[in-house]
């Protein structure tokens, strides 16, 4: 029997249907549309057009009247190309809500006090009003337009259709779509308004609300005597669409979120916007079943509209679900080519498969059951164990986050500084294929280069250089809020910078002098130390350990940061440590590995690779190419003096 077709999606976010700056909105619609053709061509017609918030501008009747044009234009381009029509599953945005001002915004503060006004009487009587009574009239006044929109555009589109179920919650904005088409299979697709308690503007990383009977309410009812839940034994995968991402609810909501709406085994994939750029997380918890998260791109996204700090993010993503729960997305971007024309081409944020197809796999497929003779034992369960990845990292981001000013201290301790705030920018002579290059700022090379050796006389700042990665990704891998843009990467980094796991090692030459050919075993051996519970475990627990740490780092899910390569005077030793280093490499060539160190000869690393052309002997740096086992090339950069660090800075002290 044939396996059933995968469902296909054309997943826009961040609309901003009525912003400023139209313009450059119709400029890049005209991209857009033409970008579609060839993917459309290559991948076929998508069944449905997912909509993850802020469609509108300022919530406006207006602003929606403009959606129903942009994307019956849409609909109607796909149609002809394809000869099919997609379905529209949407949820609201921030943008979508019309938020009061003045008088009208007072009664709305209670939201303010929602969970931490548990036993508040007003906070109380309005939870009953909502979700008792089920009369959320005074959240639907927020969403009245685009209510009106959803009646008119949305439900009539889903109403009627042969294997289409639409089911509507009382609570504005929420809905589940079950879907059982010809040849695919049962899917449904639950979509949560993540924005009802965003009433007003400002951050509100941290204080948005998701109730677990506003998940309730927006599953379809259940037989009598049945459970809302019995959906999800109905359908054989399921999606979770918001605007938001998880670190903008409220601690509550977070464990709500976590215990019950975004299980792993119950939802394939959560799909949301909001931040503007893209982001795809696919991670395991203390042995849980994953959770795989996709962050789209804005689709007409202008940052800081008319000022110096303007910045333009536009993208769209294809992408398509299997039955075996196997995900694949198709992150395009809008990039400026050399002759200042912009086209949508895939986000170079993403690693992609080197197929015909080229896709990002976000979620692998579900591992299928080994058969077992008739009366045979049946393997035993994998064992679950905790890497405590959380408070491993956090430890990371406890070493790494200050610089202390020797010198400087107060009466009562040394005086620290965030590192971010101290840090000045590095630059670089690179040089590669035997080509001169211009000074660059040493941040720009690391998207760039998968294994970088950066060489600095001391006081150079290459160790407050790892440091500052290590806190970056620390920050980035725990979910802390940036203040100063979407993510840590991209406000100290690069946006093109993975989210992983870092891995900083302050002296390697002590971890790699012992078992010289086996410096991956010395590493693993490290790690799984680090994050071993203080209660101990079992031989076999530990061998677990560094099993799965062993598997983390053959998917590349952790950026490696080796200082100290340097700190060897004996000759025999530094060959140990070379030797270890090499192992490394070999062992973990998809994980990014950035090492710092004074001036040393790479002749150990040179031998282990294939020859390269002799650099010109004026040049400062030079590159390690590719190895015969396919290693990936070795940047070899050599840092400028920093300038003096900033005179005015605020110490945590």
């Amino acid at each position: 029997m044939r396996d059933p077709e995968p469902y296909r999606w054309l997943h826009l976010s961040d609309l901003h249907v009525g912003c400023k700056g139209e313009a450059l909105w119709w400029q890049m619609l005209d991209d857009f549309e033409r970008s579609l053709d060839p993917w459309l061509k290559k991948l076929g017609a998508p069944d449905l057009i997912l909509l993850t918030g802020d469609l509108a501008w300022s919530g406006t009747a207006s602003d929606y009247e403009r959606l129903d044009r942009f994307l019956e234009r849409l609909l109607q381009r796909i149609e002809t190309k394809t000869g099919h029509r997609p379905l529209l599953v949407p949820v609201p945005g921030n943008h979508d809500v019309q938020r009061p001002t003045g008088a009208d915004l007072r009664p709305y503060r209670i939201l303010d006090a929602y969970e931490p006004g548990a036993d508040d009487d007003d906070v109380k009587a309005l939870r009953q009003e909502i979700w008792e009574d089920r009369k959320p009239d005074f959240v639907a006044e927020l969403f009245t337009h685009y209510s009106h929109w959803l009646d008119r555009t949305i439900i009539p589109q889903l109403t009627g259709k042969p294997g289409v179920t639409p089911h509507r919650s009382f609570f504005p904005g929420d809905l589940t779509v079950t879907l059982d088409l010809p040849d695919r299979f049962p899917l449904a697709i639950v979509g949560l308004n993540s924005a009802w308690s965003h009433y007003k503007g400002g951050d509100f990383t941290g204080k948005l609300l998701l109730p677990a009977e506003q998940f309730l309410a927006a599953l379809p009812d259940p037989a009598p005597g049945g459970s809302p839940l019995d959906i999800f034994g109905q359908v054989e995968r399921a999606l979770l669409l918001m605007h938001h991402p998880r670190k903008w609810l409220t601690d509550k909501s977070r464990q709500i979120f976590d215990a019950q709406i975004h299980l792993g085994s119950r939802f394939t994939a959560c799909l949301f916007g909001h931040m503007h750029e893209p982001d795809g997380v696919n991670v395991s918890q203390a042995g849980g079943a994953a959770r795989s998260l996709y962050q789209a791109p804005s689709l007409f996204g202008l940052e800081h509209y008319g000022t110096k700090r303007e910045s333009r993010i536009f993208g769209y993503t294809f992408g398509q679900l299997s039955r075996d729960g196997e995900v694949r997305l198709w992150p395009l971007r809008s990039v400026r080519r050399g002759d200042g024309v912009c086209t949508f081409d895939r986000d170079s944020f993403f690693h992609r498969s080197h197929d015909e197809l080229d896709h990002v796999l976000i979620r692998r497929a579900d591992p299928k059951p080994s058969p077992t003779r008739s009366g045979g034992r049946r393997p035993a369960p994998p064992l679950e164990l905790d890497l405590n990845l959380n408070t491993y990292c956090r430890e990371i981001l406890d070493d790494t986050r200050y610089i202390r000013l020797d010198g400087i201290a107060s009466a009562a301790k040394a005086v620290t500084y965030p590192i971010e705030r101290l840090y000045t920018r590095l630059l670089t002579h690179a040089h590669e294929d035997g080509l001169r290059r211009e000074l660059v700022d040493l941040a720009e090379l690391l998207p760039k280069h998968h294994r970088l050796l950066i060489e600095g006389q001391p006081g150079s700042g290459k160790t407050t250089f790892l440091k500052l990665v290590a806190s970056v990704l620390a920050r980035d891998f725990l979910d802390e809020p940036c203040p100063d843009g979407s993510s840590w990467r991209a406000a100290h980094l690069s946006r093109d910078l993975p989210r992983t796991l870092p891995i900083y090692l302050e002296n390697f030459s002590k971890l790699a002098t012992t078992d010289t050919r086996k410096g991956a075993k010395r590493l693993l051996d490290h790690l799984a130390e680090a994050t071993t519970p203080c209660t101990g475990e079992s031989e076999k627990q530990a061998r677990a350990r560094r099993e799965a740490w062993d598997q983390r780092l053959s998917r590349g899910e952790a950026t490696i940061l080796l200082d100290g390569l340097d700190e060897v005077g004996d000759p025999d030793l530094r060959e140990q440590v070379m030797e270890c280093l090499r192992d490394l490499l070999r062992t973990w060539p998809k994980c990014q590995v950035i090492i710092a160190s004074r001036p040393i000869s790479l002749e150990p690393l040179r031998a282990w690779t294939s020859p390269t052309p002799a650099s010109r002997p004026s040049a400062p740096t030079r590159s390690v190419p590719t190895s015969s086992a396919g290693c990936t090339p070795i940047l070899r950069t050599t840092l400028k003096r920093p300038a003096a660090p900033p005179s005015s800075v605020t110490p945590n002290s």
